[in-house]
């Protein structure tokens, strides 16, 4: 039937028992909408009465009309339509009162346990013990979406992580390297590396590990607590120091031999080239205070040039700047990761 309605008619659009319905589409939040609904009926009004061709008629003075509010998800509404075309048949509600509007089939395909069982209920609404930005993210994954927009936090992250295997869902594919919440908690690792190691370590997510090592190299390992290394696990602990000492030993070594010497020349001897082979190791002798797993190529470049700084001849400064390139290739070449 042919309608001018800009709104289809209520049996168009699916809406579960818990989810009133509403003329309201607009939303305030990156994970729920908070939507008004008139209830259309009144709290309390004062009675008055008139009379109409000597009838008596009451009428309603200043009704107040009751006025209620439900939280929806801005993805997972009753407008969201999967990859296949399928529109939501099933409401699941947050710990924290918002909805989730979502295909039952594609959680049942995903879920070896009727998503902890709540899909096994003849009803189309169940209650979730997760919170409401979890179970975003954890939809997010099972409908291959990415979360970026919604800037997940690395906590909420690892609730969610933590939450595939209780709900049925693969870890091995939902944290695969090219699925939605690998990418999400790669892009959290460089502001904050030692939580998304965790996350990594504790999840035994060998690949994500790798990958989150090379931002641990900023890390100051002593201030790790009791609490980071029971979540991170002694595997990926010893990894982790096992990186940041072998880098340090690592640089030591490649700093130790100072610059060759040239053939003796009128103007500079064997004797004249020693300072700079003393200067050297002076120098390399004071940076061994401070050595990082994680010292930049510019920081060793330029203490290392400082060592010529007095040096006139032409054929000694040749065999430092030798040196130096030589130092800064076997430094990048260095291994970063765990």
């Amino acid at each position: 039937m042919e309608t001018d309605s800009l709104y289809p008619d209520a049996d168009d659009v699916w809406m579960p028992e818990s989810w009133p319905s509403t003329g309201d589409d607009s939303r305030s939040g990156l994970f729920d909408d908070v939507v008004p609904e008139y209830l259309g009926f009144p709290l309390s009004a004062e009675f008055q009465y008139v009379s109409v061709d000597n009838e008596l008629h009451q009428i309603l003075d200043e009704p107040v009309l009751e006025y209620s509010s439900f939280s929806r998800s801005a993805a997972f509404n009753e407008h969201f339509v999967d990859a296949d075309g399928n529109a939501p048949d099933f409401n699941l509600i947050t710990n924290d009162g918002v909805h989730f509007a979502v295909t039952a089939s594609m959680l049942r395909s995903s879920s070896h346990n009727d998503f902890a069982g709540l899909l096994a209920s003849s009803s189309s609404t169940a209650t979730t013990s997760l919170s409401s930005p979890v179970l975003n993210l954890v939809l997010h994954g099972v409908y291959g979406l990415s979360p970026t927009i919604y800037a997940p936090s690395v906590d909420d992250l690892a609730a969610a992580v933590d939450a595939l295997e209780p709900y049925g869902l693969s870890k091995k594919a939902l944290l695969a390297r090219d699925a939605s919440l690998f990418q999400a908690v790669l892009m959290r690792a460089p502001s904050e590396p030692l939580a998304c190691y965790s996350l990594a370590a504790h999840a035994e997510l060998e690949d994500l590990a790798i990958l989150i090592s090379p931002y641990t190299l900023s890390l100051d390992l002593s201030a790790l607590t009791n609490a980071d290394a029971d979540r991170i696990g002694p595997r990926y602990l010893r990894r982790l120091f096992f990186l940041h000492l072998g880098r340090v030993d690592a640089l030591k070594r490649v700093l130790f031999s100072p610059p060759g010497l040239h053939p003796t020349t009128q103007d500079c001897s064997a004797e004249d080239q020693r300072p700079l082979g003393r200067a050297w190791a002076l120098e390399v002798a004071g940076m061994s205070w401070d050595l990082s797993p994680n010292m930049s190529v510019i920081s060793l470049e330029t203490r290392a040039r400082a060592v010529g700084s007095n040096v006139e001849c032409i054929e000694c400064l040749d065999c430092l700047e030798h040196r130096i390139r030589k130092l800064l290739v076997d430094w990048s070449l260095v291994k970063t990761t765990i």
